[in-house]
């Protein structure tokens, strides 16, 4: 009996010491998140978890530390790449604020408003609460990265019953350009129903109960305060964060359309990459998107077959976001990575 040693493991020990370790935080939010999936699991339904994912499609190199957190080692890249997934909202900040990391976004985006976290949804009312809007402390809630105002569905107010911030006719309509592009149509006013009167946040009410928004089709839609700095929910907003990460992907439904401009344009954020590509890497979703977003991007990433430890990250995310997009083709899924 040995001690486990041997040239050859001792030779591969000694050249993964000279690998990159590049560190990847998953940021899952409400409705995207592995704890949902367990619970549908537990109920019959087919879906996969991204520990699920990963565990299938790395048999080798791939360590599962617990339920959080894990790591695969490229030999071909000669990259180790550190991955953890976080619910919490302030940690999903804290990341974003690291230096030259990898952060991806897998949640709702509620309809533009933001990136949105409840770590503790398994021992709380899902369905309802402030969870779904400003929430209630550091760890749950929306973290804001939106136009200044954003229409909202009546009807997702009537079924998450949070407060909410609307804009009351007594005041003039925001300017086309501060509203989300849904909302640059003419707004109308809307009573808003006597059912929801109660959850109008304080200092929003209107004395006539009536708000700007506008009707598309059979849904009633009504213009929310959202912002992406100095908002309700600062220092929780873009605007409040460094954004020292070297890549972003908001994997929401929509993202490009809700928050590309707002992270990438001089009149926002103007978060942009430099030239050559080496930092402020960017990438969202064309239309409304599932879960399954982090499971390609992730897997095309770490099957990228060259060495490029210590380079430029640029071909291995171009890699990623091709290959996932001929797959999703493939699946016609009806959206994109852009």
């Amino acid at each position: 009996m040995g001690n486990g040693y041997s040239a050859s493991s001792g030779l591969l020990n000694l050249i993964q010491l000279t690998y990159e370790t590049r560190r990847i935080v998953v940021g899952q939010g409400l409705d995207f998140r592995d704890d949902d999936i367990r619970a549908r699991q537990a109920q019959g339904g087919g879906e996969e978890t991204l520990v699920d994912f990963m565990q299938r499609n790395f048999t080798t190199n791939f360590t599962l530390t617990d339920s959080t957190h894990m790591e695969y080692i490229s030999d071909y890249q000669q990259v180790r790449f550190q991955i953890e997934i976080t619910r919490n909202k302030e940690e999903f900040k804290n990341a974003l604020n690291t230096q030259g990391i990898h952060v991806i976004y897998q949640g709702h985006s509620r309809y533009g408003r933001g990136s949105c976290f409840d770590p503790d949804v398994s021992s709380s009312d899902y369905v309802h609460g402030e969870k779904w809007e400003q929430g209630d402390g550091n760890r749950n809630g929306l973290y804001r990265l939106a136009y200044p105002y954003v229409p909202v569905p009546l009807n997702d107010i009537e079924h998450h019953q949070y407060h909410f911030a609307p804009v009351a006719v007594e005041e003039n309509a925001p300017p086309s350009s501060e509203r989300h592009p849904d909302a640059r149509r003419g707004l109308s006013k809307i009573t808003l129903p006597e059912s929801l009167r109660g959850l109008v946040a304080s200092g929003f009410e209107s004395s006539s109960n009536r708000y700007w928004g506008y009707i598309s089709g059979n849904e009633t839609n009504i213009l929310l305060l959202a912002g992406w700095e100095n908002s309700r929910s600062t220092p929780f907003d873009l605007g409040a964060t460094e954004m020292r990460c070297k890549t972003f992907c908001h994997f929401g439904c929509s993202s490009k359309l809700h928050y590309w401009k707002i992270i990438r344009t001089s009149s926002y954020k103007n978060w942009m990459k430099d030239t050559p590509p080496t930092d402020k890497f960017a990438y969202f979703t064309t239309a409304p998107a599932t879960y399954v977003c982090s499971c390609y991007w992730l897997f095309y990433l770490l099957n990228y077959p060259e060495v490029n430890s210590y380079q430029s990250w640029w071909n291995s995310l171009e890699y990623a976001k091709k290959n996932a997009n001929k797959l999703l083709r493939s699946e016609r899924a009806g959206w994109q990575l852009y």
